[in-house]
């Protein structure tokens, strides 16, 4: 669950950083 939670938050701070 908190792996879960942790690559969700990291795939939405990707997305986010990469659209800038």
């Amino acid at each position: 669950m908190f792996r879960s939670q942790f690559t969700l938050f990291q795939k939405a701070t990707v997305m986010e950083f990469s659209c800038g």
